[in-house]
C-alpha cells in the first residue's frame, strides 16, 4: 500500500474500529480537504472501495452545495461522474443515481465546448465558459432539481452510513489496509 493512501487515514483516529460508521464519515468530512490529504485523496479516488465511495459522495455533496450541478460537473469531482453514479448505487440512492445517469447521457450526446478559460481569480459561470445547447442546459438544471439536496425525503448520508454499517467488517478490513 503506498504511503499516500496510508497518509489519508491520518484523518481517522487510530482507534477507528471503535468509531461508528457515522463518526468515520464525519471524521473524513472534516479533514478531507486539508492540504496534507490532497495527494492521498487522488490516490484513493483511483482505487475502488468503501473509502472511495465516501470521498466521491463527500465531493459531490460539497460541489452541489457550493456550486450546483454545473459546478460539480466542471470541477475535478465531475471527472468521476460515472464512479459517483456507481457509489450512489452502492449505497441504495437509486433515484439520485438515475438523475445523474440521465445528466451523464445528456452530456455524452451533447458535449459542451469550452469557449473560454477563466483568468486567475476571474468569476464566471458555466454559461460564460462553455457552449452547450440552451435546451440541453436547461434540461440538465431541471433534472438536477430532483437531486436529494432539494428534497426532504432523501439524504445520501443516511444511505451512506447505513451502507457502511451493514458492511462494517469489510470497511474495517479496507481501512486496515490503508493504515498498514
Amino acid at each position: 500500500m503506498n504511503n499516500q493512501k496510508a497518509n489519508l487515514l491520518k484523518c481517522l483516529p487510530s482507534e477507528y474500529k471503535d468509531l461508528s460508521a457515522e463518526e468515520i464519515v464525519d471524521s473524513i468530512c472534516s479533514t478531507i480537504y486539508e492540504p496534507d490529504n490532497v495527494a492521498a485523496r487522488e490516490a484513493v479516488l483511483e482505487s475502488p472501495g468503501f473509502l472511495r465511495d465516501i470521498l466521491l459522495l463527500i465531493d459531490m455533496d460539497t460541489e452541489l452545495t457550493m456550486n450546483g450541478i454545473l459546478g460539480f460537473l466542471e470541477n475535478p469531482s465531475g471527472r468521476y461522474l460515472a464512479e459517483t453514479i456507481e457509489a450512489l448505487k452502492h449505497i441504495g440512492a437509486a433515484e439520485d443515481a438515475r438523475i445523474l445517469e440521465h445528466i451523464k447521457q445528456q452530456l455524452e450526446a451533447n458535449r459542451p465546448q469550452r469557449q473560454k478559460t477563466p483568468a486567475l481569480h476571474e468569476i464566471s459561470s458555466f454559461r460564460d465558459r462553455y457552449i452547450l445547447n440552451a435546451e440541453v442546459l436547461d434540461g440538465i438544471l431541471r433534472v438536477a432539481d430532483g437531486l436529494y439536496l432539494n428534497t426532504s425525503d432523501r439524504n445520501i448520508f443516511d444511505n451512506l452510513v447505513e451502507y457502511l454499517s451493514q458492511n462494517r467488517l469489510l470497511v474495517d478490513e479496507e481501512l486496515k489496509k490503508y493504515s498498514e
